[in-house]
């Protein structure tokens, strides 16, 4: 199984866009593949971007590593339009899509462990 690696889009990409996610171009793999019955890791890096004088600076990103490998990164972004703090995460996974098609076609399932948002410095 192949897993899409989906990043916010950018203004640039929105031909491309998703629920303001870019998927990968269609026919693309991900830098990493799931494995049915193994575990991996996967880690996320979001840096907020900065206001200064009332002006979101597009200064933001996002890293993912897969199983210690680097997986992705983007750069440029701009999550926040104010000075007001990060104050909660979201966390989810998702399977599927518009139609029955993308159904899974047998159970299926995932565990989520020791997941942590260290505190800001």
């Amino acid at each position: 199984m192949c897993a899409a690696l989906l990043v916010p889009a950018t203004a640039a990409s929105a031909a491309t866009r998703s629920n303001g996610f870019e998927r990968l171009p269609s026919g693309a793999r991900a830098p990493f593949a799931l494995e049915p019955a193994r575990e991996h890791r996967v880690r996320q890096r979001v840096r907020v971007n900065t206001v200064a004088d009332g002006v979101a600076n597009q200064d933001g990103a996002v890293e993912v590593w897969f199983d210690g490998r680097k997986a992705g990164e983007r750069t440029g972004l701009r999550f926040v339009t104010n000075a007001d703090l990060v104050d909660r995460a979201c966390f989810s996974s998702f399977f599927g899509g518009a139609a029955g098609s993308f159904a899974p076609q047998h159970d299926s399932w995932i565990w989520h462990d020791d997941v942590r948002c260290p505190p800001c410095s």
